[in-house]
Parts: C-alpha cells; sequence; structure tokens
C-alpha cells in the first residue's frame, strides 16, 4: 500500500459514506463519528492527497442522449501496431479501457451507439483499419448503475488480516436495492429521453458535475451566472433520469488491492439470469454487475487482495443456481474506480 493515511475505522466511515453519496456532508459524517467538521475535512485532504481518493463522478445515462445501446468491444491489433489504432479509435463513438488482461492481446473499449444499426455501422468502421484483425462485441442489457460502490470492502488496515470475500447473505443484504437493480429504468423497458427538455445551462450542469460531483452549488451558480436555488432545482430534476449515479472514485491500489478479476458468467438455459445477477449482487467486492445479449449473460468485476481471495470468490460463484460457465480473467487494480468513460465520450459529443 502507497505511503499515506492509513486506513483506520473512521477513515473507513468516510469513505463509505462519501462513495454512497458523494456530497454528503462533512457535518453529516461528523455526527456519525462523534469528531468536529474539521478532523474529518483533514482526513479527507489527507486521504485525497495521499491518491485514495482521486475525484467525484456523475455518470450520465446514455438514453437521455438518444444512445440506446452500449457494447463492448475486443479489438485484436497487431501489438507493433497499438498507437496508431488508438488514434484511429480516438476519432470513432468509441471509449478505450486500458486493460492489461492475462492471456489477452486486445484493445478493451465501449462503442456508444443510437441503436444496433448505428453499432453495426461503427464496428465496420472499426474493422476496417488494416491494423486491426479483429473485433468482437457484447451489447449490454442494462446501461445504468452497472457500479455498486456499496459492495466494496472498504475496513481498517490494521484490523483486517486479509478478509475472506465471501461473506454470508445476511451480512450483505443492504446490496439490493431498486436503485441498484435499476427497476425504474431497465426492468420496465422504459426508454428515457431528456435531450429534447435540456436547455444551455442543464447542459453547462452535467458537464460541470460529470467532473466533480462535489462541487458546490455555490461555485455552480457562480460559474454559470444563475441563482444557487435555480441550480439546486435543476439538480434535483436531472439526478431523476439524467444523472442516475455519482460517488467518489477511488484508487483500489492504494486500499490494499492487489488486483481485479473479470468473470463472464454464462447461465443455463433453465435458469433465470434475474435470479443469478441478483445473487451475485450479495456477494461481497463484486463492485461491477452487467447483464449481456451474448453467449455470456452477465459479466461481473470484483477487487481481490490476495489469490486465494479470488479463488475463494470464483468458486462461490459457481456454487449459484444456474451458473454454467466462468470465464475468468485478470486485470491491474482499478486506479480510478468507479470509471466514467461512458460519460465522457457523450459529454464530447454535446
Amino acid at each position: 500500500m502507497s505511503a499515506g493515511p492509513k486506513i483506520d475505522e473512521i477513515n473507513a466511515k468516510i469513505l463509505k459514506a462519501l462513495l454512497k453519496e458523494p456530497r454528503t456532508s462533512f457535518t453529516e459524517i461528523a455526527k456519525e463519528c462523534g469528531l468536529s467538521n474539521t478532523s474529518i475535512k483533514n482526513r479527507f485532504d489527507r486521504m485525497k492527497k495521499s491518491g485514495i481518493i482521486n475525484g467525484a463522478i456523475m455518470q450520465i445515462n446514455p438514453r437521455s442522449f438518444g444512445y440506446d445501446c452500449i457494447a463492448f468491444a475486443n479489438i485484436e491489433v497487431d501489438p507493433r501496431e497499438k498507437v496508431r489504432v488508438y488514434e484511429f479509435l480516438k476519432k470513432q463513438q468509441f471509449a478505450i479501457y486500458p486493460a492489461q488482461l492475462t492471456g489477452r492481446n486486445v484493445i478493451l473499449g465501449f462503442v456508444v451507439s443510437k441503436n444496433t444499426d448505428d453499432l453495426s455501422r461503427i464496428v465496420k468502421q472499426i474493422q476496417s483499419h488494416p491494423n486491426i484483425r479483429s473485433v468482437s462485441t457484447a451489447i449490454w442489457i442494462d446501461i445504468t448503475n452497472m457500479d455498486h460502490p456499496e459492495n466494496l470492502i472498504v475496513e481498517a488496515t490494521d484490523t483486517m488480516p486479509n478478509p475472506n470475500m465471501v461473506q454470508s447473505k445476511e451480512k450483505v443484504s443492504h446490496a439490493i436495492t431498486p436503485k441498484q437493480t435499476d427497476i425504474d429504468l431497465e426492468a420496465k423497458g422504459k426508454k428515457i429521453n431528456k435531450a429534447r427538455q435540456l436547455d444551455k445551462i442543464d447542459i453547462a450542469l452535467i458537464k460541470l458535475l460529470s467532473k466533480d460531483a462535489r462541487l458546490s452549488f455555490r461555485s455552480i451558480a457562480k460559474k454559470l451566472g444563475i441563482s444557487p436555488n435555480n441550480v439546486i432545482k435543476r439538480y434535483k430534476e436531472l439526478r431523476k433520469n439524467v444523472l442516475p449515479f455519482s460517488s467518489i472514485t477511488v484508487n483500489l491500489q492504494n486500499l490494499g488491492y492487489m488486483g481485479t478479476g473479470v468473470m463472464l458468467i454464462n447461465v443455463s438455459s433453465k435458469h433465470s439470469v434475474d435470479q443469478t445477477f441478483d445473487r451475485l449482487l450479495r456477494i461481497p467486492n463484486v463492485i461491477v454487475t452487467i447483464k449481456l445479449f451474448d453467449y455470456y449473460d452477465i459479466l461481473a468485476i470484483a477487487p481481490f487482495r490476495v489469490l486465494e481471495d479470488l479463488h475463494d470468490l470464483k468458486e462461490e460463484i459457481s456454487n449459484i443456481s444456474g451458473v454454467n460457465e466462468i470465464n475468468l480473467m485478470v486485470d491491474k487494480p482499478y486506479k480510478k474506480w468507479p470509471l466514467n468513460m461512458i460519460s465522457e465520450l457523450i459529454i464530447k459529443n454535446l
């Protein structure tokens, strides 16, 4: 773990509160911890300085801007031409994720498109590059609320000797909420397209909050030349559908994690994908879950401290009724999670 303030019980409480809602006031956290506002702020500042906390983001609902089709893309390239391919991809409706998965020689990324026809067009453009050998995509069924910071294990480092990531269902029953299972936006198949109703001030507000979710309403009002009350009113409206998720971002390596397990999960045709998905959300440290329209039904991501934790996690998932196959890959620990690349890509085109 890098040099900086240790994660004691107080720091863990601060992190958990801000992962859940980055605008949580120091006053509220201080009251819960029995400390002064100044003490909480000083701890927060030290964690920022050490790189444990490295941002605060709000993720955009792609459907609010007419993007109904998001897909993972695995792009196999000539390893000698990666730089050229990167430059080419930056000009497409494509966000590059610099993963280094074990046993894989591909560029990973996200394609943001308006529909499947648009996706097909973008994939053909990508395939046209002479140094790209192949492109495979997996369409997301859910395109919002894939991150679950409430599942991240954040404990005092001096009292947590390599915790077993597999805990009882009762201990993590809080992990499933209507917001996290995305009932309003996805399960009902409800299409939300608010782009026509957003004005220039809304767009400017979205851009500011997507980069810094803790920016004060007073500061935003000054930047936009409107009243703080107007900012608050617009913010509340945007949170309903356009900005469904917010969190601080943390460096998982600085929290003691040595790697990230990336699991592609195939569910038996005799079992419900939804039920398997809900069971996954009950497992601590499963911090990203996405339903896919592909051979694999679910993508799940979990950080691990030691390889034994990763082994235990895979075994726990294998024991879930209906899990037919797990394709496990290992990546580096995320240095800035939750990710916000899709929002950044959409904002570039606003």
